[in-house]
């Protein structure tokens, strides 16, 4: 069975898994919250945690969300703030991976930037050393530019200045690989981009419940939940981003 969320991520789910005695054991919030990271993760399984949206998605409480994540550590792991799911590739039918098949060369992307977070996933990234890797290695093909652990972007396309600025980056500064990497994997669509710009710009200057990423590469990581966040806050207030750099008014509340 394939699950598709929002028209834009096609998944499989193991329908074994409600027979599953570690699954069938667990309380009903504890399912839910499973359910729901496996939802949102990314294509290597994983996680950055965002408890305030997962509050408002699934309606549990946040000592459900919390106890969750203690909850589910037998198929989670959780380090700085992310979890991965462990086995989230074996049952997207991902694993082994193959360095010579093009669905595979970002999934070994993701998981060598997280191979310091969590060294277990290291095992995963095919030749790859027994101890993981210290730090993210070459940002591959994409929108990006250069290769390398340490060295910058040499320059950034318009696109790149944009979303640099929604977190104040000056269009002058050099992006890192990981940052370059993680931004030739988002599929960017102009309304949406105009979207997250406008919601940034407004709650910025006041205290919104949906809270905003502290800084770029976290905020290219997560863009569909940024998306998503924002739709909420335009449906809220009643806004419609009308340009690129959207000009007009900011709703009620927001002057």
């Amino acid at each position: 069975m394939v699950l598709e969320g929002g028209g834009r991520v096609r998944r499989f789910t193991a329908t074994e898994k409600w027979d599953d005695p570690w699954f069938r054991a667990l309380p009903g919030h504890h399912k839910l919250a499973f359910l729901y990271i496996l939802d949102r993760c990314d294509n290597a399984g994983f996680w950055e945690v965002d408890l305030d949206l997962m509050q408002f998605h699934t309606k549990l409480s946040q000592s459900h969300c919390e106890g969750a994540l203690k909850g589910l550590e037998r198929g989670i792991k959780e380090a700085s703030g992310w979890v991965w799911v462990k086995n989230f590739l074996r049952h997207q039918k991902n694993d082994p991976l193959n360095p010579d098949n093009p669905a595979h060369k970002q999934i070994i992307s993701i998981l060598e930037r997280n191979s310091t977070r969590f060294p277990e996933s290291s095992t995963m990234i095919p030749n790859a050393p027994k101890k993981g890797l210290p730090s993210p290695i070459g940002i591959g093909k994409g929108k990006g530019i250069g290769k390398g652990k340490e060295k910058s972007a040499k320059e950034s396309t318009p696109e790149m200045i944009r979303i640099g600025s929604v977190m104040k980056r000056e269009p002058s500064t050099k992006w890192h690989n990981n940052e370059v990497a993680a931004f030739s994997e988002v599929d960017f669509k102009e309304d949406e981009i105009a979207l997250v710009e406008a919601f940034y710009k407004a709650t910025e200057r006041q205290n919104e419940p949906l809270h905003r990423r502290t800084g770029l590469l976290s905020l290219l990581n997560h863009w569909n939940g940024e998306v998503d966040k924002a739709r909420l806050w335009a449906r809220k207030y009643g806004f419609k981003p009308t340009s690129p750099q959207d000009s007009e008014p900011l709703p009620l509340g927001y002057k």
